[in-house]
């Protein structure tokens, strides 16, 4: 798994990114492969901090979406060729539940995969209770020549 986001990681520096996560106090993450390499699931936010809250204990949906976003092309990179990257051109997000103090995770998996695309479904559950489904399409990129 540390292998995993390792990789994670250095696809995003190469992209420009300067984190691949959020800061460190709201975020930690890690990539596991399923046996049909087909899933993923990752980014363990710690979504208790006041910047991540509404004074009503509620969790920002904004976070929620960053959260969504990054698992999105995250299961993605766990099974493309290494030299590509995955680039979100849209998902979906539906709120079920405000998120509250404690872990939020979310679990992606590809529901669809082609050489140029890939269609992913993402849940996303604060303390066991699930708070978001989403879905959404990434565009597989390959290298530029000479990188």
């Amino acid at each position: 798994m540390a292998e995993l986001a390792e990789e994670v990681e250095h696809r995003m520096r190469i992209r420009g990114s300067r984190t691949p996560s959020f800061p460190t106090p709201i975020c930690s993450y890690g990539y596991e492969r399923s046996r049909d390499s087909q899933q993923a699931s990752g980014l363990e936010p710690i979504a208790n901090g006041e910047a991540v809250m509404f004074d009503f204990g509620a969790v920002h949906g904004g976070v929620v979406s960053a959260l969504v976003d990054h698992v999105l092309g995250g299961v993605v990179y766990t099974v493309i060729e290494r030299g590509y990257w995955a680039a979100t051109t849209e998902f979906k997000l539906n709120f079920l539940a405000p998120a509250r103090q404690g872990v939020l995770r979310a679990e992606a998996a590809i529901i669809s995969m082609s050489r140029r695309t890939a269609v992913v479904r993402i849940d996303v559950m604060n303390e066991g209770r699930g708070v978001a489904a989403a879905q959404g399409t990434v565009t597989i990129v390959p290298p530029r020549p000479g990188s």
